[in-house]
């Protein structure tokens, strides 16, 4: 008889697990996920932190609702986090701090440690903070400049400036005028789902 190579316990399902500790591979559920900045640390900069370092109050010099501003730290002149390394930013070490003149939030309960795994998985992960972005309602328009075209002749307005750099960035051709009849059955078939009465073609 052949012997069993693979031990009784060892079934095929728990085979490839066993291989992947074998080989120093981590199950898909130690993968730690992404942080996002705005969906799960800004919320708790809002929550805890804005009350005495936000838009109204900025206790030693630190702000965190702004990113140029919260990079710089406080009047400590100590980095608000270093990147990559949570073990030693300030933020990690105030939130976590026993000292009660030293531990941040200064009122009300500590951060959990839910909140505080994010943000050391946060910092370790890069500490990626976007840039502040200006909503589009407050920018005022500006007219674009026209793009280059070979065929300056086929344009009537400025859209069909862009519509054409495309198609010769394609290398295409504008599809050729459809004659008026085709024109007024498109349009009847666009605004009355019908097609043109002889009188209309006419």
């Amino acid at each position: 008889m052949t012997k069993r190579l693979i031990p009784r316990f060892l079934g095929r399902t728990s085979l490839p697990f066993s291989l992947g500790l074998f080989l120093g591979l981590q199950p898909a559920e130690a993968v730690q996920p992404k942080i996002d900045f705005s969906r799960e640390i800004q919320p708790i900069f809002i929550k805890r932190c804005y009350e005495c370092h936000g838009p109204d109050k900025q206790k030693s010099d630190l702000r965190l609702d702004r990113k140029a501003e919260a990079l710089k730290g406080g009047k400590s002149g100590k980095s608000l986090f270093v990147a990559g390394k949570s073990s030693e930013s300030e933020i990690i070490a105030r939130v976590t701090s026993e000292d009660p003149d030293e531990v941040m939030p200064a009122k009300g309960e500590g951060l959990t440690a839910e909140q505080i795994a994010l943000l050391r998985a946060w910092i370790d992960q890069g500490g990626v903070w976007p840039d502040e972005k200006t909503h589009w309602s407050f920018i005022k328009p500006t007219r674009p400049k026209l793009p280059r075209i070979n065929s300056k002749g086929w344009p009537r307005n400025e859209i069909d400036y862009f519509i054409l750099a495309r198609l010769e960035e394609e290398k295409l051709l504008p599809t050729p005028e459809a004659d008026r009849t085709t024109l007024i059955r498109r349009l009847s078939l666009d605004l009355t789902g019908l097609p043109p009465s002889i009188e209309d073609v006419d």
